[in-house]
C-alpha cells in the first residue's frame, strides 16, 4: 500500500474450512522510523528506474543494513542483511525473472526505514 490510509483484510481458511477475517484501517506513511530515529531518504539512491528487472541499490550508510523487496501484493522477492561501510556501498539485484510492475524497496539501518519504489518493464 501507497501512502494514505488503506483498509486490511486478512482472510484465513481453517483446516475444517471454516473462513475466518479480520480488517482493519491503518495509515500508512514513507519516510518513519521507530524508535524516534529518522533515516535520511538521501541515503538510499535506486538506479536505473524504470528498470528491466536489473538494478542498483547505493547506500552511504554505516552498520547493519537490511534490504527487502516487495511486489505489490506485498509478497518478499528479495530479502538479504548485510554491513554498510558508511561510504557508497552497491548492491545489484536481479529480479528480471519477476513479473513486469512496481515494487517497494525498503532499507533498514540503526532503527531507521527508507521505502522507495522501483518499476521493472
Amino acid at each position: 500500500a501507497g501512502a494514505g490510509t488503506h483498509g486490511i483484510t486478512y482472510v484465513h481458511i481453517d483446516g475444517g474450512g471454516c473462513v475466518n477475517a479480520a480488517s482493519q484501517c491503518t495509515e500508512v506513511t514513507l519516510n518513519t522510523t521507530t524508535g524516534g530515529t529518522h533515516m535520511a531518504e538521501s541515503g538510499v539512491h535506486i538506479f536505473p528506474n524504470p528498470t528491466n528487472g536489473l538494478f542498483n541499490v547505493e547506500l552511504d550508510l554505516q552498520g547493519l543494513v537490511s534490504l527487502q523487496v516487495f511486489d505489490a501484493a506485498g509478497r518478499l522477492a528479495h530479502s538479504e542483511v548485510f554491513q554498510g561501510n558508511g561510504t557508497r556501498t552497491l548492491r545489484t539485484l536481479n529480479l528480471s525473472g519477476s513479473a513486469k510492475g512496481s515494487y517497494t524497496v525498503q532499507v533498514q539501518n540503526n532503527g531507521g526505514t527508507v521505502t522507495q519504489q522501483v518499476v521493472i518493464e
